[in-house]
């Protein structure tokens, strides 16, 4: 049995993400405007201030999916993973391009791909929080 207070907690942080992802996406224009601009040490501090709350993210994700997985269903649960999984897939790629000190790549990225992405995971949030809503509901009664 799921712990009614968790799902309400969950509800409230699916329903209140929105200026998170908005967050995200201004960190990474910056950090790619960084490295754009040639200010290297600047987009690494930036990256390396954003490694904690893309842990945090993705370790959210996970826990929202392998906790309520079956208020979920399938499609959307299939959809969360996906994106989930090539968040954590752009997340290795910056990773071995700042290894290979491909700054500009690693802004591309940030920008662009990452960027797309978190558009799209702020669009799937609400739909999470409306069948992890429902699925708690339905328990109740």
């Amino acid at each position: 049995m799921i712990d009614k207070k968790y799902t309400e907690e969950l509800i409230h942080a699916l329903d209140n993400s929105q200026d998170g992802f908005v967050l995200f996406k201004q960190n990474f224009d910056e950090c790619a405007l960084a490295f754009e601009v040639g200010d290297n040490a600047k987009g690494l501090k930036l990256v390396e201030g954003l490694s904690k709350p893309i842990q945090d993210f993705l370790r959210f994700c996970v826990d929202t999916v392998s906790t309520h997985a079956e208020y979920i269903g399938e499609d959307l649960f299939n959809e969360l993973c996906g994106q989930c999984e090539s968040f954590e897939n752009l997340i290795k790629e910056v990773l071995v391009e700042m290894e290979e000190e491909n700054y500009v790549e690693v802004g591309d990225i940030l920008k662009y791909d990452l960027g797309d992405l978190i558009g799209q995971m702020a669009m799937i949030f609400p739909k999470l929080s409306e069948a992890v809503t429902k699925g708690a509901l339905s328990t109740q009664v």
